[in-house]
């Protein structure tokens, strides 16, 4: 009888050093935004669940007497030692211990698998949805095969480990290629004044290209980085007034004009979301707003068109 008991207590051992091994990957689904700590997502509790130390086991109560209280699971080791109660364990506390174990088990590499396939297919979203503005990346799926051997339960859920950790650096490299690509909006809320192509000069009333699109907002009002990159120009820029230019390598590059104050300089590093300057009328313009250009291999593009992917990229 104490062979059994201390069988089960080397499984709980074994899900414990599971959830040492699952932590950190949970840790670092919640800060990628796969998994939050209170997530309407069923799957996302589950795993939530699954991730949670396993506590001591359960034990049953005696269910030939409703009123003989629940043995707490630190009297699991004397139980095995107190004769009187040998037909206790062997009929009730064992088996209910046994199945209790194997369900949290189960249970863990199940969800664990869901939660892979939760983010392989995020990774998958976000690669399509790059790709829709010309960002090339790298085969989200892989390219797998072979004769199929049942698994045991720990080779299970180390394969569905392995699973979930390839689906999360292929994730995170993804969002890390997107933080450089420009699809936020300068200025959320702003009205478009004059989209991007061909329109009549305001001051020559000729045809010409807006090689941008403008944005009315008072002056002063705060203009911030559509993605991370590098101030290359940040000062006087003719037509353009006052201007800052943000190289966001792999051939992007944004323009802010007509500012009426810069907070950045030339040469300095900027993360998304970062102040660059304010709304200004500065350059050949007719009123306060804001002139903002998306360029890919310095050909001018329309950044309506990535404001709208970065808005449904916001919805994963």
């Amino acid at each position: 009888m104490s062979a059994q008991v201390k069988a089960l207590l080397t499984q709980q051992a074994e899900l414990t050093g599971r959830f040492e091994q699952l932590q950190p990957l949970l840790e670092k689904a919640r800060d990628m935004g796969v998994l939050t700590k209170a997530s309407p997502n069923a799957a996302s509790d589950d795993a939530s669940a699954a991730g949670r130390e396993p506590s001591a086991l359960p034990t049953a109560p005696n269910s030939s007497s409703p009123t003989t209280p629940t043995r707490h699971p630190e009297d699991i080791s004397a139980l095995s030692l107190r004769h009187e109660d040998v037909s206790e364990i062997a009929g009730l506390v064992l088996p209910t211990i046994r199945k209790s174990v194997d369900m949290v088990s189960d249970e863990q590499t199940s969800t664990i698998a869901e939660l892979a396939r939760t983010t392989r297919s995020r990774a998958d979203h976000l690669a399509e949805v790059l790709g829709s503005v010309g960002i090339r990346v790298e085969e989200t799926k892989p390219a797998i095969g072979g004769p199929y051997i049942p698994a045991d339960g720990e080779l299970s859920f180390s394969n569905s480990l392995n699973l979930l950790d390839q689906a999360l650096q292929t994730y995170g490299r993804l969002k890390t290629k997107s933080a450089r690509v420009p699809l936020a909006d300068p200025l959320p809320g702003a009205r478009v004044t004059s989209t991007f192509g061909v329109r009549p000069d305001p001051f020559f009333r000729r045809a010409a290209l807006h090689s941008g699109v403008d944005l009315a907002a008072p002056t002063g009002t705060l203009v911030r980085a559509t993605a991370s990159g590098k101030v290359v120009s940040a000062g006087e820029a003719g037509g353009y007034g006052m201007m800052v230019e943000i190289d966001h390598g792999n051939g992007f590059s944004t323009r802010y004009a007509h500012l009426s104050e810069i907070d950045v300089a030339s040469g300095s590093a900027i993360k998304a979301g970062q102040i660059v300057g304010r709304v200004g009328s500065t350059g050949r313009s007719t009123g306060s707003h804001l002139h903002y250009e998306v360029r890919t291999d310095e050909t001018p593009v329309d950044p309506e068109r990535y404001i709208r992917v970065g808005r449904k990229l916001a919805k994963l």
